[in-house]
């Protein structure tokens, strides 16, 4: 039985969060303390709980980034503290029928009293994980 990442954050929490180390770690080349990542494409239990390299030009305007809190020498469960904009994660119900993508921001929908996805734009929020059961998101706001 696998846990899955994430979940809502309580208010005052702090913006630490356990993500999935990102691919490719090993003891020879493992994530280290204060390493800069962003969050990235999907996790093993299928949402956005996952870090990714940085690549050229990458700013906290353009991407969420996140700094390791621990070592890994293994593609597992990692601290990391969320860099910028961000303080707490939300379940959010969502518009039937348009369930926001991972990585998106949301929006209002036409309803007021539920959100729909939008292109990302920083401060915006990050959807993390999509509950198709719930027609909720988790969103890193």
């Amino acid at each position: 039985m696998s846990v899955r990442y994430g979940g809502e954050t309580p208010e005052g929490f702090g913006l630490r969060i356990t993500v999935e180390a990102p691919a490719g770690v090993t003891s020879a080349a493992p994530v280290t303390v204060g390493q800069l990542f962003k969050l990235g494409p999907t996790d093993a239990d299928g949402g956005a709980y996952k870090c990714v390299a940085m690549s050229d030009n990458d700013d906290i305007s353009s991407v969420v980034m996140v700094q390791a809190l621990q070592r890994s020498e293994t593609v597992g469960p990692i601290t990391v503290a969320v860099l910028g904009f961000y303080s707490q994660i939300r379940r959010l119900p969502y518009l039937t029928g348009s369930a926001p993508s991972l990585g998106q921001s949301v929006q209002a929908s036409a309803t007021v009293t539920k959100v729909d996805g939008k292109t990302f734009a920083a401060g915006a929020g990050f959807v993390l994980f999509v509950d198709t059961v719930n027609e909720e998101v988790e969103v890193l706001c």
